[in-house]
C-alpha cells in the first residue's frame, strides 16, 4: 500500500516538474533554417509529413530537400526518437511474454 502511495507523489511531482520547465526560443533563433530530408517509399512513407507548433502548420515532402525552421526539425526529430523508445519497450514486452 505504501508502495502505491510513493508511486502516486512520484508521478504528481514529475507532472509538476513538467509544468515548471518552459522552453521560449529567442527570436533571432526562431528565424533559423535547416535542411532536412524525409525518408520516402513507395508504400507507408510515400505521403507528406504534417508537422503544427503552436499555430503554425507544415506539410513536408518526402523525398526532397528542404529548409524548415529548426523547431519544426526538433519536433520531427523528437517524435522519430520516440518511435524507437516504443519500438524497444515493444521489444523487450514481447521477449518478456515469449520467456513466460
Amino acid at each position: 500500500m505504501a508502495t502505491k502511495k510513493a508511486a502516486e507523489n512520484a508521478v504528481e511531482e514529475v507532472k509538476a516538474e513538467e509544468v515548471k520547465t518552459e522552453v521560449k526560443a529567442p527570436k533571432a533563433d526562431a528565424a533559423r533554417r535547416v535542411k532536412l530530408r524525409l525518408f520516402r517509399d513507395s508504400n507507408q512513407y510515400k505521403d507528406p509529413l504534417y508537422v503544427a507548433v503552436n499555430g503554425e502548420s507544415y506539410l513536408i515532402p518526402r523525398g526532397v530537400e528542404v529548409e524548415v525552421p529548426y523547431y519544426i526539425a526538433e519536433v520531427i526529430e523528437n517524435s522519430l526518437k520516440e518511435d524507437q523508445k516504443t519500438a524497444e519497450q515493444l521489444r523487450i514486452l514481447e521477449e518478456n511474454y515469449a520467456g513466460k
